[in-house]
Order: structure tokens, then sequence, then C-alpha cells
């Protein structure tokens, strides 16, 4: 199944800078989750909102987050659904404490149920990587699966 992206137009992104990394926290934190899941006519849900949001850490001079869109109907596995829009890192501007991004996406099958996993990096003034995390979100759509699932 193939994805049809459309990019948010107000991407939320909080800059607000820091006067010294000693301000930032020494661990990771990150989340993922649905914001906007509503089921639509016709067999497709229109178009679901996902959010991811991180803080600096010491030693962060850019963030960047990457979704991952899965997909499950019935009782199959949680599967990764192809979006080519969704393979860019999306990238904080430097020096801010924190950063949140909402990505949309449309098109979805009403059968299914939906989440988005989301791949945190947290980056030097070099572009080490000097963090990463991941996090999912809680499943959204008209066919969501039972809880544990």
């Amino acid at each position: 199944m193939i994805l049809r992206l459309v990019p948010l137009t107000a991407v939320m992104l909080t800059a607000v800078a820091f006067a010294s990394p000693t301000l930032a926290s020494a661990t990771p934190s990150a989340s993922a989750r649905a914001l906007h899941c509503p089921a639509g006519a016709g067999g497709t849900v229109p178009s679901a909102d996902f959010e991811g949001r991180m803080k600096a850490v010491r030693g962060t001079h850019r963030m960047a987050m990457r979704f991952e869109v899965q997909e499950k109907v019935g009782t199959n596995p949680w599967t990764r659904v192809y979006a080519p829009a969704l393979r860019h890192w999306r990238r904080s501007s430097p020096g801010v404490a924190g950063f949140s991004f909402v990505q949309r996406v449309e098109n979805l099958r009403l059968e299914g149920a939906y989440r988005v996993v989301v791949a945190f990096r947290w980056r030097d003034r070099s572009g080490q990587t000097v963090h990463r995390a991941s996090a999912a979100s809680d499943p959204c759509g008209a066919a969501e699966p039972a809880p544990g699932t």
C-alpha cells in the first residue's frame, strides 16, 4: 500500500535557545503520539497527524527525527507502510532546547490501525551523534487492536 503524504503547513518547532549546555538534561527525553486520526467515509481514514517531541541533552547542537508509519489489519503483525516522503530526517535549528514536528499522513485504509515509530538523534557541533532513541505512538484508527498487541 502506498500512502500519499502532504507536508504540514505549520511545523511546530520550539526554538528556545538555552544560554548554556549545562541547562540541558543528561538523559534523552523523546516521545511520539497520534494527534488526530479521524475515521472517514468510503473505506479510508482521510488523514492522521503524528507528532514527535524531543528535548536537548548536554552536548546537543542540533536534533533530528524520522517518522515510520506502521499498519495493522486484523490479527496481522505491525508492518511498515511504504511512504517515500518519510525517508527524510526532520532537523531542528541549531541550539534550541526542544524540537517538535507534526507529520500528516493521508489515504489510510479504514480497516487498518496505524501508529508511528519515530527515530530520534541528538548531534553535537561536529555532527556526531551523542544519543539515539526511538518511540512508538499509541495506535489509532477504526480497527484499533486490543491493548498489548
